[in-house]
């Protein structure tokens, strides 16, 4: 699918979560919300309407779409305070997925320090509650390219945060090249 952005066509992906994916991706969710709940931990969210499930459900099925679309594995741990940012991995690269709720919603921290944007790309998703089947793979960056893009944004409850909107995202097919790349250098294969 292309998508208009700072005037140039540029490619998103759609991916389609069948029932097996859906499962898949409630099991992971639900463990990780499960093991916070026992321990008292609540998640850094943005959105409080949506419950700490409904969070995880979301996020999870973010990355499950964006590892189905290249082919690499899950980290399916579940951090009591926080994960360590890197959602996939390839060749020792990593990935950190930011799942957004609408379409056409930025790339965005959880706040202003800009080292938490510590892994070698950044994925742009976006996960709408009312397909669950249907994920965009909306695009990605380098946290170089963060860094010269990012403009602060005021979220609920006045929480600054760094954030990227999707039209300074590079189209998904760069990502494309790269992660094949990656895999044929670890002699994996193509995406």
């Amino acid at each position: 699918m292309l998508t208009r952005r700072e005037g140039a066509m540029v490619q998103v992906k759609i991916v389609t979560l069948d029932r097996w994916d859906l499962a898949e991706v409630e099991r992971i969710a639900r463990g990780r919300n499960d093991r916070k709940v026992e321990a008292g931990v609540r998640s850094n969210k943005v959105d409080a309407a949506k419950g700490e499930l409904g969070a995880h459900l979301m996020g999870v099925r973010g990355e499950y779409a964006v590892g189905k679309l290249f082919g690499l594995p899950l980290d399916e741990d579940c951090w009591l305070h926080g994960d360590n940012g890197v959602d996939l991995e390839v060749a020792g690269y990593t990935f950190s997925v930011r799942t957004r709720g609408m379409n056409g919603w930025d790339y965005a921290l959880m706040g202003t320090d800009t080292s938490e944007f510590n892994t070698d790309f950044g994925v742009l998703v976006w996960a709408p509650d009312r397909n669950p089947r249907s994920v965009t793979v909306a695009g990605w960056t380098t946290k170089g390219h963060f860094m010269h893009n990012r403009k602060p944004v005021e979220y609920i409850a006045g929480q600054r945060r760094w954030a990227m909107g999707p039209e300074k995202m590079f189209g998904i097919e760069g990502l494309y090249w790269i992660v094949r790349q990656f895999k044929l250098r670890e002699g994996g294969g193509s995406c």
